[in-house]
């Protein structure tokens, strides 16, 4: 097991602090091998957080604190950078329970997590936006109006803006099975953001982990409207007899 993985684990088995979830500790992970990269393009620098001496690696969480030199990159996935770069000095200051992630040890198949609720789907989804959806940006510029962008009364998941701002596109998550009442729940929204907007061209996605046939029918009356599964990490763990 490498460090990365040691931490993730500690994440979601540390008695030291409020235990995350499965995605947040995956998300968190991702986090610090972002930063890892991100410090290398601008500065040139190898770093590996978990190596370098402690103070040293304060010194760079200060860096993408809200008033460091690279607070925009920390304030990316709403957070998630910035709350994975404090975890990781508390990881490296407390001493890991080698036992407990003994008893923890997990096989992973593939390689997104389990999403056990719609937020954590959406938490992983923000993250990775730029990598996902590299054309697009999350509605509201550095405010992120759009996530959960309400209108007429009601909350979209996220709505995001094309690069040139002539698009929108309205993402609609499911945890599980989306079934076709799905469709007539993200048609009231594009007709509720089509009046907000009319001089913008309009998109729909539902992402799911499975999407069902009656839905696909009902999606192909429309070529505005369209589908995505995200995949699941199978998880298998060793019971103490």
């Amino acid at each position: 097991m490498d460090e990365i993985e040691r931490f993730e684990n500690w994440l979601k088995t540390t008695i030291t602090e409020k235990r995350k979830s499965e995605s947040t500790a995956y998300n968190y992970a991702r986090a610090i091998k972002r930063v890892e990269m991100h410090y290398k393009e601008v500065s040139g620098c190898y770093l590996d957080l978990f190596d370098t001496p402690i103070e040293r690696a304060k010194e760079i969480e200060q860096m993408y604190l809200q008033k460091g030199k690279f607070s925009d990159f920390g304030n990316s996935g709403k957070g998630t950078v910035r709350n994975a770069l404090s975890a990781l000095i508390r990881y490296r200051i407390n001493p890991v329970n080698e036992q407990s992630l003994e008893n923890f040890q997990e096989e992973e198949i593939d390689v997104f997590p389990n999403f056990h609720y719609e937020k954590d789907l959406q938490e992983t989804i923000l993250f990775q936006i730029n990598e996902l959806f590299p054309t697009y940006k999350i509605y509201g510029d550095d405010s992120e109006e759009g996530v959960k962008y309400r209108i007429g009364g009601k909350e979209i998941d996220i709505l995001l803006e094309s690069s040139d701002g002539k698009s929108l596109l309205i993402i609609e998550l499911k945890a599980g099975k989306a079934s076709e009442k799905v469709y007539g729940q993200i048609a009231m929204y594009y007709g509720l953001i089509k009046k907000r907007f009319p001089e913008k061209e309009i998109f729909g996605l539902i992402i799911a982990q499975e999407i069902s046939e009656e839905l696909i029918f009902a999606g192909s009356l429309s070529d505005t409207i369209s589908f995505m599964n995200y995949s699941l990490k199978v998880n298998l763990s060793s019971v103490e007899c």
